[in-house]
């Protein structure tokens, strides 16, 4: 009888070897999906904290336009008496 030229696999292990690797193929996708869940989470909270200074700004430019204005009206008074 002739030997093959390399060992037979048992029949049980080319499923098992799928398998295993299968579920460390859904284990790893699933790490990424948590990934990417929890950085959209820190880039909404984030994009709210822009939101939220730009608002502030938008509140402190009016307050400084206000405040030009009753300037620029002082000096115009001014000028005339």
């Amino acid at each position: 009888m002739e030997e093959a030229p390399f060992p037979v696999m048992p029949s049980w292990l080319l499923p098992a070897l799928l398998t295993g690797g299968l579920t460390l193929l859904t284990s790893a996708l699933g790490v990424v999906w948590l990934e990417i869940k929890a950085s959209e989470a820190r880039t909404g909270k984030r994009l709210d904290e822009l939101r939220e200074d730009m608002r502030e700004q938008r509140s402190d430019l009016k307050a400084l336009g206000a405040k030009v204005d009753r300037l620029v009206e002082s000096v115009l008074v001014a000028r005339q008496s």
